[in-house]
């Protein structure tokens, strides 16, 4: 909103953080530098590659916010979570995409203009990396700089194969083999030019709301009986649950919100929570995060695919030093864990007993209810200041209503040598 008030330029600016942000840098400075016959603020733009495909509305321009990585000589930008309430998206964003109205919206691959919110150089120093989601990554890029987009693990696969990564987190189930991952490397890269880095062993399963035992299994999906909260179409999570669906007999048609998709394994759990569905699939750690019982369902392999030629990258080193020590502290978390159960089941200690319920206190008898009293008479309401008498006057009145008193006869001085009366 622009206006004038009393020959003073007035601006509003919408409530919203990032709106409020994108208003001002976009709208507010421009008109404060044209006023002040300011020179306009220089912008610096790269062109990059988006890695990710961005359905945008026909009805309003938009300011797509990403993060930007450098891969041979070349940029790639990532969609970053969007809203007008989403702060972090401003924190972690290294560039705007300006996506014109008529724009329906712009596909994975294409090259988009961005401008730049962040140096270059500290641009250059991120690793990006690009498939499926887990906890690890996000605690991971606490310690280093880390661009990273959640597409699944085929969508990895083919980040990977478009030079648009360094690091493709995957875990494909062959259906056919029982084996993780590397069936589906050799398919799309044949063999000498990738590696697949160890990652985490993963416990997947039902996640359902705390105390919700009415689900035991997959089976229980049957008939539609329970809704279910699915992956996207190409993550691993998704492949594990079709595999479990075709062992149990179960057709797709027959669960309840089959094509209800979500990216995360954390957006599984929070929809659960949230009352949303009955159960999703997915990982322990997001179950424990969103305070959600587990029903395992088996393991699996969480790797990461990287390119032979480079292992020797520094950033890529410092990554998987860091999941090092992560996957460490997680060991040594466990043992402790382990360790003491076992000492308390060797001393043989008891459960505590829990506490007697209270007795309930017998509610007293009601009190009678108290005669009302009797409303005392109003007094008669004072006379305004200005109507009163003088002091003087008043102090007149009351004294001509007195009768005189008599007066007091005097005292007799008694002289020498008189008699007593």
């Amino acid at each position: 909103m622009l206006g004038i008030i009393d020959d003073k330029p007035v601006i509003g600016v919408p409530g919203y953080p990032v709106s409020a942000y994108t208003v001002m840098d976009k709208v507010v400075k421009p008109v404060i530098e044209k006023m002040t016959c300011t020179p306009p603020t220089k912008r610096q733009y790269v062109t990059a590659t988006l890695t990710k495909r961005v359905v945008s509305s026909l009805k309003s321009r938009e300011f797509l916010r990403v993060a930007l990585g450098f891969i041979d000589g070349k940029y790639f930008a990532t969609p970053l979570e969007r809203g007008a309430a989403a702060i972090m998206s401003m924190v972690k964003a290294d560039g705007i995409v300006d996506i014109d109205r008529n724009v329906e919206g712009i596909d994975s691959g294409e090259e988009v203009r961005v401008e730049l919110l962040s140096d270059l150089d500290s641009i250059k120093r991120k690793l990006v990396i690009i498939g499926s989601h887990d906890v690890a990554i996000d605690i991971i890029g606490d310690t280093i700089p880390v661009v990273s987009a959640h597409v699944g693990s085929m969508g990895g696969i083919f980040a990977m194969k478009n030079d648009a990564c360094h690091i493709a987190p995957i875990h494909l189930l062959d259906a056919e083999t029982g084996e993780y991952n590397v069936p589906f490397v050799k398919k799309y890269f044949g063999e000498g030019t990738m590696a697949i880095i160890k990652g985490l062993g993963r416990t997947q399963g039902l996640m359902v709301r705390r105390g919700d035992d009415r689900i035991k299994s997959v089976d229980d999906l049957k008939g539609g009986r329970f809704s279910f909260a699915n992956r996207q179409s190409g993550a691993g999570t998704r492949l594990l649950f079709d595999y479990l669906l075709k062992k149990s007999g179960i057709s797709k048609d027959e669960v309840n919100g089959y094509e209800k998709e979500f990216v995360t394994h954390l957006a599984v759990a929070c929809a659960v929570q949230n009352g949303l569905f009955d159960c999703g699939l997915g990982v322990e750690s997001a179950a424990n995060a969103m305070g959600l019982d587990f029903i395992p369902v088996g393991q699996e392999s969480y790797d990461f695919l990287v390119k032979k030629s480079m292992l020797q990258n520094e950033e890529i080193k410092k990554h998987f030093e860091s999941l090092e020590k992560k996957n460490k502290e997680i060991k040594e978390a466990k043992e402790v864990k382990e360790n003491k159960d076992v000492k308390e089941n060797k001393e043989g200690k008891e459960p505590k007993t829990p506490r007697e319920p209270k007795v309930p206190k017998v509610p007293k008898e009601p009190r009678e209810p108290k005669e009302p009293r009797e409303p005392k008479e109003p007094k008669e309401p004072r006379e305004p200041k200005e109507a009163r008498e003088p002091r003087e006057r008043r102090e007149q009145k009351a004294a001509s209503k007195q009768p005189d008193k008599p007066e007091k006869p005097a005292k007799q001085v008694k002289q020498e040598g008189q008699p007593n009366a």
